[in-house]
This record gives structure tokens, C-alpha cells and sequence, in this order.
């Protein structure tokens, strides 16, 4: 503690004219010896007086009886103060004197295994208020405390002979290697008021006997090394410190984020995974190093530009390609002969070619290849005449979603095509597969294709499937497994033996439709279709339409009138385009509308779709408006209807909400496209 007191007393020839200072160390109140006082003191001729005194002798002044402001000393120092002041002293003086005089009579108590620390027997032996020590161990000194209402509160402790000869041989250390000490620092100072370059305070530092400072801090918390400042910010918007140049713009200083700036780069570390990536203010990345993982299109600092996506079996043109239509009856475009069936597709626009006996030929092997068109012809098999095949159709489509494409006529495009249709009417899939009599004329269709391309003088590879099956597996009662199981069983032998004729790499596209005809067979629940959707969402097809959208003969509900077999060549045509486009690309992508997810909140579920073409709507100018716009809950298990729909509803560009008197139980699922119940 050091103490100033200045009090100007005239009559008094040693009157203070300047200040004293008492020197207290350590303090009173934490010792437990005398301690011993420096007094100062300037006279009235100018000279400093000082004198050492006891601290006993300074509290035995101050209680004593003083008159006004005077406390007479020894040898004649006397001290000077307010009123006020002295009687601060008098109450500190007077509690430390009564502290001395407790500590003093202080009982010795000792630490043992059942009072480890001593202070339970000292708390039983010591009265309220009063103290007691605790011996330490031997040569370790003592402990001090005070009974405070029944708590030990430590308020001193004495060093022993071990603490002593301790801090003996560290000092002994200390001056062993004080040789080491840069001898030009001569010791230390205290200046009143010294200032840095700007003008600020400076707190304390380092300084050469001709006052430069090559390192000092300053009041505001900046730090100055040799011309440089390190500018401590309080209310920065980026920086909590640093380093500046002399107009005080910072160009290295930590960032809010606990990260380094420099100049206009920030380096922090943030959450993800290891390695170091570049980013924007708003951290969106736009360069890494090779360490750093992401699955994001940003370039590589160090690398060479990644090479562009390449197909592992990349799609290449041929001059000749095949467009095939598979399957049974609607495949060939047939129909009851008493509905007169006639063909649209009579002209050949665009150079596409096909077999000179027609479309379902049987003996390809000796045909020739003529303008592919539609004619009204008796298949090799069946009774019921054939009209409107979906390749005619599907082919000019494509041809002209080419040319709207590139602006290339068909006659300046990559490719031409070559048509045909060789189903199978009234089979079911069982009786198409590869060992069938069926499948075999469709290889030799495939086969006499490449033939007659070669003897053109051209090259021929496959491009599409179109799938058009499964009336005659309601009619069976296959079940949806054993349809899909033989249904990808068709699909990857054909694909297969395809490729093992033109000798092409690629897989042609394979596109069905999704039939509607389970209730012209009195079948509830329409099974094949589902097979069929469920082969498309392993990826293995693409579905173009769905049956429901066409008009079909009132004879049998199974057959389509020619209007509609063309309308759905044209489904068919567009998407060989973009299915062709995808793999010119590169890329996979889903071109029908589907659902995607479900999401079930309360009484409401959602269902979400791919649209091709959004926003999504409910076309009742086309198809009649269903009760539930077609869609149903029903069990999981039994698949029977569940009367739970309130109201259904477009929610946005890609979703119905369906609102339901209750919430969906798991047991229950959500249709759309099912009949309620079988025509009778």
C-alpha cells in the first residue's frame, strides 16, 4: 500500500508544503509480524526527510488522542491530513490492531488423517469470531483462519523454513544467471506523459536512452512496434485488431469470425470437411485445393481443368436406325375387322424406310426396303386386321423435333430410320420372350435391317423400342411380380441380342405405355400397368402415356380406333427425341409425369411430381372429370377403397394436396388412374 497525504499547516515549522508518502509492505492486514513503515517527508527548506517506523507505532498514533488534524510521529514527523482521512486510518488502524491482537492469541491446531486440512478441531476449540492456525507439516508454516459463525475463512498464512529455503536457492538461481541479462537495459523508469505518433497515451513500453520506443502499448489497447501499429477496434464491422499503415488502413488484422484478413482475403475456419476452399462474402465457394472434398463444380487450385463428361458408352448416330413396335395386338394397331379400322399414316415425308411385304412382315429375309407408311394388312398371325402402327408416327415426330432443333431438314440430319412392328397378337409376355417364335422374328427384323442398310451402303445400328403388352396378361390374371420379372427379363435379352447384331455399344431405348385395360377385363386392380411403372422406376424404361387419355372401339374397350393409335405415336415420337437427346448428353432424366414423393401432415398428404411441362393441371377438356380426380385411399394389403377424401386440390406447379376426413394410417395408401369398382 502506498499512501499520499497533503495538508498545509502554516504554524507548524515542518508543515507539509508538498506530500507525504507512508510505504506500507507488505500489508497489515495479510501479515502477521510488524511491519515496518517508510515515511517521507519534504521540510519546510526543500529536502526530503525519510524515516522507517513500526507499524505498531503508527496505530498506537493514530488511536491515541489527536487534536484536529495532527498526528505527532517520532523525531519530529508528524502527519497532516483531513479529518475525514484520519479517521479512515483511525478505523482501519484500530481493526487491523484488533486482527493482530486475535491473530496473536491464536491456537495451534494440526492436520491429521480425519481433519485434513485442521480446521475441524480448530472450528470445535475456537470461538465465534476469534482465530486459530493450522501447522502445515513440518518446516511448511502455518495457516490462519477465523471462526466466521462456524466457517474456516483463511485470511493469512506464515512461510516455514521449507518455503524459506526455497525461495533462498531460487534466488540464488536468479542471480547465477543474471550474467545473462542484455546489459544495455540500465533499469527502469517512470516518465509522467508520453505520447505515440497519433497522439494517444501510451501506457508503457520499451525505450532507448534517447526516448525512441521500439515497442510500447497505448492507453486504447493498440500495440506500436518500430513504425507499425497493431489498432485494437472496438467497434469495427470486420476487424478486432490490426495492423495498419500511417493513415491508419488496416491491411493484416483478425476478423470477427476469430479468423486472419489480409488486404480484401479473410482466412476462418468453418464447418465442413477438411482442406481449404476459397469463397464470397456470402461463403459460396468458387475455388478449393485438391485436399478439400465437396461434390461441387468449382475448379481446383493446382490441378489441370477437369476434361468434359463423357458417356461411359457414349450415343453415336448411325445412318440407318431401327424403331421397333413390340409387343401384342395394339402394338400393330389392329382392331375388330367389324370396326373397319383404317390407317392414318399413308405418306412418307421424310425418307424414313420400311419392309416391302409390311410392317409385321414374316419373311424379312427377302423384302426390300421401301417408304415406310401404314396400310391395312392381315398379320402373319391373328385374325384381326392391322391399320396404324406407332413407327410411321414416332418417326416423322422425331424427325421434326429434330429439324425444330437444329434447323437440319431430314435429309441434312444425322440419321434416317427404318420401321417395323413385329408383335404378336393376343400373347401374353410369357409367349414373347426370347426362344418364342415371336421373338425370334423380331431379331430377324433387326437382322435383315443391318442387311439392307449394309447393301446400301450404309451403317445401321438400333435406336428404340416401343412396348406395347399386357391385355392379354389381365385376361390371364399374372400377377404384378411374374409380369416384372419376365417383363426386365425381355427387356435385358433383347437389348443384348441387339447389340450383338450391329455391334453397337450403346442400349437402344426402350419406351412403353401404361394400359388402361384391366376393366374392360373385369379386373379391379390394374396389375400389369403397375408392373409396367415399376420397371420405369428402376430405370429400365420410360413411359410415354398412359392408356386412359385414348378412345377406344365400344366392341371390346381393348382396341384403339386409328386416331388414337396415332396420337399415341406422336407420345411415342417425342420421347425418343429427348431419351435420344439425354444420351447425346450424357445425362438420365425422368420425361414422364409422375409422382415423386409423399409427404403426409395431419389430414393433409401431399403428392409431389415430375412435370414435364409444368404447371401441373387436371385436364378435364381431354379426359372427364373422375370422382377424386381419379385418386383413392385404400388398404395396403386388400387394396378395397377407403371413403376418406374430402376434397382434392391443385397445391402448386408440381403437387396435389388431398384432404382426408381423418390422417392416413401406414396401412393405407394413396392411387390414382384405378377404377372404383368393375363394369358390369
Amino acid at each position: 500500500m502506498v499512501s499520499r497525504l497533503k495538508q498545509k499547516v502554516v504554524s507548524d515549522p515542518i508543515g507539509v508544503d508538498k506530500e507525504m508518502k507512508i510505504s506500507e509492505l507488505p500489508s497489515a492486514e495479510n501479515s502477521l509480524i510488524d511491519d515496518l513503515l517508510v515515511i517521507s517527508q519534504s521540510d519546510g527548506d526543500g529536502l526530503l526527510r525519510t524515516k522507517k517506523i513500526l507499524m505498531s507505532l503508527l496505530i498506537k498514533s493514530l488511536v491515541s488522542d489527536r487534536s484536529g488534524n495532527l498526528v505527532s510521529l517520532v523525531d519530529g514527523f508528524k502527519l497532516f491530513a483531513d479529518k475525514s482521512v484520519l479517521d479512515g486510518l483511525t478505523e482501519r488502524a484500530e481493526d487491523a490492531a484488533g486482527r493482530a491482537e486475535n491473530t496473536a492469541d491464536a491456537n495451534t491446531y494440526y492436520i491429521t488423517p480425519d481433519d485434513p486440512d485442521g480446521t475441524i478441531a480448530g472450528l470445535a476449540g475456537t470461538p465465534f469470531g476469534k482465530s486459530f492456525r493450522v501447522g502445515q507439516g513440518e518446516g511448511k508454516g502455518f495457516k490462519y483462519y477465523m471462526n466466521l459463525n462456524g466457517t474456516a475463512l483463511e485470511f493469512a498464512s506464515a512461510a516455514g523454513a521449507s518455503d524459506v529455503e526455497n525461495a533462498i536457492d531460487f534466488a540464488s538461481k536468479s542471480l547465477s544467471q543474471s550474467g545473462e541479462v542484455d546489459k544495455r537495459t540500465q533499469g527502469y523508469g517512470v516518465e509522467k506523459k508520453v505520447y505515440d505518433t497519433e497522439g494517444v497515451l501510451v501506457g508503457g513500453g520499451f525505450f532507448a536512452a534517447n526516448g525512441v520506443s521500439p515497442i510500447n502499448y497505448t492507453e486504447n489497447g493498440d500495440v506500436n512496434i518500430t513504425g507499425v501499429q497493431f489498432k485494437n477496434f472496438a467497434n469495427h464491422h470486420e476487424y478486432d485488431w490490426a495492423q495498419t499503415d500511417k493513415k491508419n488502413v488496416p491491411y493484416i488484422g483478425g476478423s470477427k469470425m476469430g479468423g486472419v484478413i489480409i488486404g480484401r482475403v479473410e482466412i476462418v475456419e468453418i464447418p465442413g470437411p477438411p482442406g481449404v476452399v476459397f469463397v464470397d462474402k456470402g461463403y459460396v465457394p468458387y475455388a478449393c485445393d485438391p485436399g478439400y472434398e465437396t461434390d461441387l463444380d468449382i475448379p481446383v487450385i493446382g490441378s489441370t481443368p477437369p476434361k468434359p463428361d463423357v458417356p461411359p458408352v457414349p450415343f453415336r448416330p448411325y445412318d440407318y436406325m431401327g424403331v421397333r413396335s413390340e409387343g401384342q395386338s395394339l402394338s400393330l394397331g389392329a382392331a375388330n375387322p367389324n370396326d373397319d379400322p383404317q390407317p392414318v399414316s399413308t405418306e412418307q415425308r421424310y425418307g424414313n424406310k420400311g419392309f416391302s411385304t409390311n410392317n409385321n412382315s414374316g419373311m424379312t429375309d427377302t423384302d426390300t426396303l421401301v417408304p415406310l407408311v401404314e396400310k391395312r394388312y392381315q398379320p402373319s398371325e391373328g385374325t384381326w386386321p392391322a391399320a396404324e402402327t406407332p413407327v410411321t408416327g414416332a418417326t416423322h415426330k422425331l424427325v421434326e423435333m429434330i429439324q425444330a432443333e437444329t434447323g437440319l431438314p431430314f435429309d441434312h440430319q444425322a440419321s434416317a430410320y427404318i420401321g417395323s412392328a413385329p408383335g404378336t397378337g393376343g400373347q401374353p409376355i410369357k409367349n414373347l420372350i426370347k426362344g418364342t417364335a415371336a421373338y425370334s422374328r423380331m431379331i430377324a427384323h433387326v437382322t435383315n435391317s443391318l442387311r439392307l442398310a449394309a447393301d446400301e451402303g450404309r451403317t445401321f445400328a438400333e435406336l428404340a423400342v416401343v412396348w406395347m403388352q399386357g391385355e392379354s396378361d389381365y385376361r390371364d390374371q399374372t400377377s404384378r411380380a411374374d409380369y416384372l420379372a419376365i417383363y426386365l427379363q425381355y427387356i435385358a435379352d433383347s437389348l443384348a441380342d441387339k447389340k450383338a447384331i450391329t455391334g453397337q455399344l450403346f442400349d437402344p431405348i426402350f419406351i412403353s405405355y401404361q394400359l388402361s385395360t384391366h376393366r374392360a377385363y373385369r379386373r379391379r386392380d390394374p396389375l400389369v400397368a403397375l408392373a409396367l411403372r415399376d420397371a420405369a422406376m428402376l430405370g429400365k424404361t420410360e413411359i410415354a402415356y398412359p392408356g386412359y387419355i385414348g378412345d377406344y372401339y365400344a366392341s371390346d374397350h381393348i382396341h384403339g380406333m386409328p386416331e388414337t393409335y396415332y396420337m399415341f405415336s406422336q407420345y411415342t415420337g417425342r420421347m425418343i427425341y429427348k431419351k435420344r437427346r439425354d444420351m447425346l448428353e450424357g445425362v438420365t432424366r425422368m420425361h414422364r409425369l409422375d409422382v415423386i414423393d409423399e409427404i403426409r401432415q395431419g389430414i393433409f398428404t401431399m403428392l409431389y411430381f415430375n412435370v414435364p411441362a409444368p404447371p401441373l393441371v387436371f385436364d378435364t377438356d381431354w379426359v372427364a372429370p373422375a370422382e377424386n380426380m381419379g385418386f383413392y385411399i385404400r388398404d395396403s394389403v386388400s387394396l378395397d377403397v377407403i371413403d376418406i377424401i374430402t376434397s382434392v386440390d391443385i397445391a402448386g406447379p408440381d403437387r396435389v394436396r388431398i384432404t382426408t376426413s381423418r390422417p392416413l394410417r401406414d396401412s393405407e395408401i394413396v392411387t390414382y388412374g384405378w377404377a372404383r369398382q368393375v363394369i358390369r
